[in-house]
Formats: structure tokens, sequence, C-alpha cells
């Protein structure tokens, strides 16, 4: 049993609890940010952050997941919505800060780390190439 125990804050910026909504631990800097489908115009028009880089999962109807990183998760994801029709959902994890970003080799650590666990959880399909580790030192791993 982990005894560590934390809090997540849930924010909805809108004030509607169908709209996008922000999640972090208090303490941290990494936060996520839920994204409908619908309303991907509008997150992207009033979150900074979205304009950083970071890691996204795009979840389809039909159960499958995409995950990828990107260095402007907003272009990113403007291209899903052109290219992938039958997503619902995505996720997206970047800082909350412009001053602590991730770095390329994080976030291509954590792509990778990520679709590993996707696998192991077999409960959505992958649709993507196995995406490369990059290395990270013990510190950053941890």
């Amino acid at each position: 049993m982990n005894n560590n125990p934390f809090t997540i804050q849930t924010y909805f910026p809108t004030g509607d609890t169908r709209s996008y909504r922000i999640s972090q631990v208090p303490t941290r800097t990494i936060q996520s940010i839920y994204i409908p489908r619908e309303e991907l115009e509008k997150a992207i028009k009033e979150r900074d952050e979205l304009q950083y880089n970071g890691l996204s999962f795009v979840f389809a109807e039909d159960a499958t997941v995409y995950i990828g990183e990107s260095e402007n998760v907003a272009s990113r994801l403007k291209n899903h919505a052109v290219r992938k029709e039958n997503w619902e959902i995505a996720v997206v994890f970047t800082t909350n800060s412009a001053t602590n970003q991730l770095t390329k080799a994080d976030i291509k650590y954590l792509e990778n780390h990520s679709y590993q666990k996707v696998l192991e959880a077999k409960r959505y399909a992958l649709k993507q190439n196995v995406p490369t580790k990059s290395f990270v030192n013990e510190a950053r791993e941890a």
C-alpha cells in the first residue's frame, strides 16, 4: 500500500462541467487538460498553455487511443481535428508555467512510457508506431 496521500484539484474555466477542464496536483507544475472535441477551438483560444510542449492522448469512439508528443500541443490537436475523424476526447499533459517547460527528451520519454502502460492495461487499442524512448536521468525519471 502506498502511503503518500495527495490532492488533485480540477478547475472548470467555463463554469460548465461538460466543457474542457484542468486538473493538477497543487504542489506540481504538471497539469492535465481534458478537452471534448467540440470544445477544442475554445480551449485553444482560451488556454495559453496549449501552446507549450507536452503529451497528448486522443481517444476515439472505437476504443483506440493515439499518444503523441509535440512542441506545440495546440498545433498538433488542430491537425488531429482535421486528419482523425472519429476522436471524441483529448487529454493533454503540459506544464502550468512558461518558465518550467518539459524538455524534448522528457516528453519523448513520457510518450514511450505511456505507450507501454497502455499496452499493459489492455484497455485501448493503439494504432501507431512504438515511440522512441529518450534517455532521461534517474532524477528526471522519478
